[in-house]
């Protein structure tokens, strides 16, 4: 074996011993700087900008736009048996959540400076979502009906009016949220699901005379236990549906003659909406739409 050889051998072996030991490292700086305050140089940035195909690369990967998204509620047990599919057409707007830590000022030797250290987390922000009215108000019973059934009101027939307790039970009333985040092609990319969800308070609606050209819409604010995302790297893998031959494919086979014509009946020239907003739209502007 020549010189070269052995150099290049007694590097990967160096190598392979410096990567087994970082884990090890780092809880030992951890320790020390928490002690000394100083920083570990493995926490120290070591490079500067990435080479410009590593740029092209992550640009490739396009942007996340804050109009492909779908929101799914699953009815809880009260409801079991209503039909909620229409909501999913009906979310004007939501969000996804934010987190907060709890930080208390620290100084490492009892003196000097000070740091934010942090020692635990918030309560979890409520989830909001906005939802556009049906001719009916459906949305809205829907969704009153729901509060009406987890706690019981003077005159109002509760779904526990049976019992003499005043708040229904907790696994009667809270189900599973999921906010999904779709790319441009419609594949799911993203999936934020909120445990044992409900509708914690229901935003009074505003209406007005005046108001000709508006559509009566109305925010929700959910309370639910915990939250948890999943990043979809292969959307064959997710539960839910492209939002283009999924959805919208849904969508057209209520429209006669909607694989030839689409929606320009309705005044739209694309042959099928190519976002759940674009179905919004035809919805609010006249669509004779049913999702019954």
């Amino acid at each position: 074996m020549s010189i070269l050889s052995k150099i290049n051998e007694f590097k990967k072996k160096a190598r392979k011993f410096r990567d087994a030991t970082s884990s090890i490292n780092q809880g030992i700086d951890g320790v020390r700087s928490l002690i000394t305050g100083e920083i570990s140089a493995d926490a120290r940035i070591r490079t500067g900008l990435s080479s410009v195909e590593q740029i092209k690369a992550n640009l490739d990967k396009g942007v996340a736009r804050p109009s492909r998204y779908a929101v799914y509620i699953t009815p809880p047990r009260m409801l079991v048996g209503q039909n909620t599919s229409y909501l999913l057409f009906r979310t004007e707007a939501t969000e996804l959540p934010g987190q907060n830590l709890n930080a208390f000022n620290h100084q490492p030797m009892g003196f000097g400076n000070q740091r934010q250290m942090p020692a635990g987390y918030t309560l979890y922000p409520n989830l909001g979502v906005t939802f556009l009215s049906s001719a009916d108000y459906r949305e809205w019973r829907f969704f009153s009906g729901w509060h009406d059934g987890i706690v019981k009101k003077p005159g109002k027939q509760a779904e526990n009016r049976g019992g003499a307790h005043l708040v229904n039970y907790y696994d009667q009333f809270t189900c599973q949220i999921a906010v999904v985040g779709y790319n441009e092609l419609g594949d799911v990319v993203y999936e934020c699901f909120f445990n044992d969800a409900y509708p914690i308070q229901l935003s009074p609606i505003n209406l007005n005379w005046a108001a000709t050209d508006s559509v009566v819409s109305f925010p929700v604010q959910f309370a639910y236990r915990d939250w948890y995302d999943n990043a979809v790297r292969d959307s064959t893998q997710s539960k839910f549906p492209n939002i283009l031959s999924g959805i919208d494919a849904r969508i057209g086979s209520q429209i006669t003659g909607a694989l030839e014509t689409g929606f320009k009946a309705f005044g739209a020239s694309d042959p099928l909406p190519s976002s759940v907003r674009d179905a919004v739209n035809v919805i609010t502007g006249g669509g004779l739409l049913n999702f019954n």
